[in-house]
């Protein structure tokens, strides 16, 4: 009777213990729910820090799917800090690599690329999360793992937003061997409407676009000219109000549709382009439907 009456005592503590402790998929659930309300309210700060705790575990059997929407979020998080308000240091050379501190730590300036490297490095680390999380179920122990929001988005949107952000940040930083191995796996952005139905289709940041549009210009412009012509124009209408991007982009872009290119591009009524428009001043037909014309005088 005794033996029987420690194993019982045995198994109610274990049960007990079992039933007060915090289940982790809920806490993780309520800590990607409280980032996406701190971004919302621009306190980006706060919403990478308590995202990283979920970023940094690599222990057996952790929340794939979690981790993989807080990478997703961290995306977010620097992207919208690179645009408005950086919070993370210049990166600072440490032997053969660079270190990016917050401004916490004090040291150099707020820094823009401090983010855009915390962008690539967020958007790869979900790419390589992202086989694990599709195959994840979406509950555990009757639990959801996933505020509404983020399950509504999928695994698929988020990893086309995670893509799309790593581009135009190798754009902006003209990592061109990056591009190539972007647009590789992803020839369906080489395509203007493709490109365009997929940035609608997961709202990209307006900042993004023009640098997406010049990373696929760069790239198409020794392979089809033509095609980097539509590119080349989505960039400039997209990018004459970026200020990242700016006009000094806008004129090189420019140059290279009328100085560089072997065909000369006009509208039906064989009106050349002209940067300082937005088209044809005869047929008001728009730049974007320009033609391409192999008779350009030198």
């Amino acid at each position: 009777m005794r033996t029987n009456s420690l194993f019982a005592s045995a198994v109610l503590l274990a049960c007990a213990t079992s039933c007060s402790s915090p289940n982790p998929y809920v806490e993780h659930r309520q800590i990607l729910e409280q980032a996406m309300a701190d971004l919302d309210l621009g306190r980006t700060s706060k919403a990478a820090a308590s995202l990283e705790t979920i970023t940094g575990i690599t222990a057996a059997g952790d929340p794939a799917v979690q981790r993989f929407f807080a990478a997703y979020l961290l995306t977010l998080v620097h992207l919208e800090a690179s645009a408005y308000e950086p919070f993370l240091r210049e990166p600072v050379q440490q032997g053969g690599s660079f270190e990016v501190r917050s401004q916490a730590s004090g040291g150099t300036r707020p820094s823009r690329i401090g983010h855009l490297m915390a962008v690539t490095y967020n958007s790869s680390r979900g790419r390589a999360w992202f086989a694990n999380a599709d195959e994840q179920a979406l509950e555990s122990d009757g639990e959801k793992l996933l505020p509404p929001a983020l399950e509504e988005l999928g695994t698929e949107n988020a990893l086309v937003y995670m893509n799309l952000s790593i581009l135009a940040v190798y754009s902006e930083l003209n990592f061109q061997d990056r591009i190539e191995e972007i647009l590789n796996g992803m020839e369906e952005l080489t395509d203007l409407e493709a490109c365009e139905a997929l940035i609608e289709q997961v709202d990209l940041l307006p900042e993004l676009r023009p640098w997406i549009y010049r990373g696929v210009f760069e790239h198409q412009k020794g392979r089809d000219e033509r095609n980097a012509y539509r590119f080349a124009i989505r960039a400039r209408e997209t990018g004459k109000d970026v200020e990242s991007f700016g006009e000094d982009r806008c004129d090189q872009i420019a140059v290279w549709i009328t100085d560089e290119s072997s065909f000369r591009f006009v509208s039906p009524a064989n009106q050349l382009f002209d940067p300082a428009l937005e088209g044809c001043t005869v047929g008001g037909t728009p730049n974007l439907m320009y033609e391409a014309q192999l008779d350009r005088p030198r």
